[in-house]
């Protein structure tokens, strides 16, 4: 049991102290905010994009192929990620339970390499129920997905960062972002057809958080310990974790789209000429990326706490922006997910203050 509460050998060589270089806890928590902002407009462009097309298989095709197009140029310019990337296969395929330099990677295994697969589903259930349930109920779904999931991928170790426990103050986070999404729907939920609906974005957002804690694991496999404190930094591990989503998922949509031109036959869709609406890649390539390089510091709840907050506070811009007129129970909603998100990390910044003071006392 003790080893089980043990960091991995390259997650512990990344957070020990002599190695924090990187940004604080709070900034990286931000940038978790950033990422759900993504994911906000992603789903605006995508469900756009699904309405002009009028199929969601095809659109997240799209959006799939444009992510896939933006990573595999920047692994064509950059030899370390195109090292990285075969360091993460080869640990996978061929060694899971070792790394290059012989010391073991318990954590890294095989199946961390399909974690494409939920983003996949995510970008799909975006296209297949948008349009239908509406982005607020949509996000509602969502995020009790990823709260769900990320209570579970912490509480039995699933992540780089091995086993967080579960206190009171990380549970009440969860709940109360779901009070908030629930808040924010509150007068659309009896007008909504097809509510059955929403189970596709609950299982996508918790194949969302197991792909960006399965991302991490890639993360750690292709990244050098000698490299986490210098200039490169995680960079080229970052953009092999992305690299390998991206390279999973795409053949699984291609072939969905096959099967369903198979079972319908070929229609003429009509492609908007507005570039806008191909965005979907590229925000993904950011969101995915942000979600790999931050997951192994602050945890897969925090993670998914942040970006709830983001794609709560994304959503309610981008209603003010295209000129619809958020309800005031949106507005509630947006300060409950913000606190939702603030607890765990307040209690977390504590613990972690107690931790420092206990050990500078052990030492001095």
């Amino acid at each position: 049991m003790t080893e089980s509460t043990a960091l991995p050998p390259r997650a512990h060589d990344a957070a020990a102290p002599g190695n924090r270089r990187g940004p604080s806890k709070a900034a990286l928590v931000g940038l978790a905010v950033l990422a759900g902002v993504l994911v906000a407009t992603q789903g605006h462009v995508n469900g756009t994009l699904a309405g002009y097309l009028d199929d969601a298989f095809l659109t997240a095709l799209v959006s799939f192929g444009g992510s896939f197009a933006v990573v595999a140029v920047a692994m064509i310019a950059s030899r370390r990620a195109r090292q990285a990337y075969g360091r993460a296969l080869r640990a996978g395929l061929l060694r899971p339970a070792r790394a290059l330099d012989g010391a073991p990677v318990s954590r890294f295994r095989w199946f961390h390499l399909l974690a494409g697969l939920g983003g996949a589903f995510f970008t799909l259930s975006q296209g297949l129920t948008i349009g239908t349930l509406g982005v607020a109920i949509f996000i509602v779904a969502l995020v009790a997905g990823q709260s769900v999931a990320s209570l579970v991928v912490d509480r039995y170790g699933l992540s780089p960062s091995g086993p967080i426990p579960l206190t009171p103050a990380r549970i009440v986070g969860p709940v109360l972002a779901i009070v908030a999404t629930l808040v924010s729907v509150a007068g659309y939920l009896g007008e909504a057809e097809g509510l059955w609906l929403a189970v596709f974005p609950f299982v996508a957002g918790a194949g969302q958080t197991f792909q960006q804690t399965f991302s991490g694991h890639v993360r750690g496999a292709a990244t050098l310990p000698a490299e986490v404190g210098g200039k490169v930094g995680q960079a080229p591990g970052i953009l092999a974790a992305a690299f390998q989503n991206f390279a999973v998922g795409l053949p699984v949509l291609a072939i969905a789209y096959g099967i369903e031109l198979l079972a319908r036959g070929p229609i003429h869709e009509v492609f908007p000429a507005n570039p806008l609406w191909y965005l979907g890649g590229p925000l993904a390539v950011g969101f995915l990326a942000i979600a790999a390089g931050v997951v192994h510091r602050i945890g897969a709840l925090q993670l998914a706490l942040g970006m709830i907050t983001g794609q709560t506070v994304g959503a309610l811009v981008i209603d003010l922006v295209t000129g619809y007129q958020p309800a005031p129970t949106t507005f509630v909603a947006a300060g409950l997910t913000l606190t939702a998100v603030a607890i765990p990390a307040v209690a977390g910044a504590r613990a972690a203050r107690r931790h420092a003071g206990r050990r500078a006392e052990r030492d001095g």
